[in-house]
């Protein structure tokens, strides 16, 4: 008897988790993301952060990174992490590039001494010394557009003197 319930309790809980999992991807496809110009040797991310703030500190060290706050802005951030080679120690490899924008901005297009406005900032996080770390972007090209389906594309097109970089254009389109 007790092997019967457990049986069907089994089998019960395996129906729910599949019927959670359809929701969730049903909900996924609903807000879709495109993006292009990821490098083939890792996976991208964009988020759109709603009701918040992008702020440059810096550490003892004389460092800038950034803290992303409750606020009134919309923090565009995206990311890319290469895959790792599980055989290597300390292999980990990511670059990221944060901007706040207006809340309602529909339309924008900023380049070179004006991404300030936008607090473009890049990083390069990984085991390389002397060459890591968060650089504001000054020159560069950010743009927001919205397009006649209401879907928003962003693009990025940026260079750093400082230190190496594997993404310089990025493209994204969310609906």
């Amino acid at each position: 008897m007790n092997l019967r319930l457990i049986l069907l309790s089994s089998l019960i809980l395996c129906f729910i988790a599949c019927k959670t999992n359809q929701e969730s991807t049903e909900k996924k496809s609903l807000n879709k993301t495109l993006i292009t110009n990821c490098p083939e040797d890792g996976a991208c991310t964009f988020d759109v952060l709603d009701n918040k703030s992008l702020v440059i500190k810096t550490d003892s060290t004389g460092a800038k990174y950034p803290q992303v706050s409750k606020g009134k802005h919309r923090v565009l951030k995206f990311e890319y992490k290469r895959n790792q080679d599980p055989r290597i120690a300390d292999d980990e490899y990511s670059e990221v590039v944060y901007a706040e924008i207006e809340s309602d901005q529909e339309n924008l297009e900023l380049k070179d001494e004006e991404l300030f406005k936008a607090k473009l900032l890049f990083g390069r996080l990984c085991f390389c010394r002397g060459q890591s770390g968060y650089i504001p972007v000054e020159k560069g090209l950010l743009k927001v557009t919205t397009n006649k389906d209401e879907s928003v594309t962003y693009r990025f097109n940026f260079e750093v003197a400082e230190i190496p970089q594997v993404l310089t254009k990025i493209s994204v389109t969310q609906k």
